[in-house]
């Protein structure tokens, strides 16, 4: 007995609503387990800018200096902190197409990344590393 083709189109909406359903609940569970990760408080730090816009950042420890610092740098030139950053990942070329390539390519090329990673563990202070 062959089979109908109206068979295959009910089975075929019931895994799609099964999939939906499926998804539906995954999204909502993705959505309440999500929390925001707890951040220090940097309520110390203090960015001060003389008439020549250079920043003079004060915090009661290292921490809140380092992240003073941070703060200051992306508020004075972003762009140029945004692109450090991929440039250290070998991810340059996402953002800057062939100019960038050939960054990822020189840095994968010295083996910089290799090199942090073989060298961080035991040259970095514990201070450091915290930073």
């Amino acid at each position: 007995m062959p089979l109908s083709h109206s068979f295959f189109n009910t089975t075929s909406s019931k895994y799609s609503s099964l999939s939906l359903i499926t998804l539906a609940l995954l999204l909502v569970t993705m959505l309440f387990s999500c929390s925001i990760p707890d951040s220090e408080p940097y309520a110390e730090v203090q960015i001060a800018r003389d008439k020549w816009g250079v920043p003079h950042i004060k915090g009661k420890t290292d921490k809140d200096v380092v992240y003073g610092l941070g703060w200051a740098q992306c508020e004075d030139d972003f762009v140029t902190l945004q692109e450090q950053m991929l440039a250290s990942k070998g991810m340059l070329g996402e953002l800057k197409g062939k100019d960038g390539i050939v960054i990822d390519f020189a840095i994968k090329f010295m083996g910089l990344r290799e090199e942090v990673d073989k060298r961080y563990e035991r040259e970095l202070s514990i201070e450091h590393k915290e930073l």
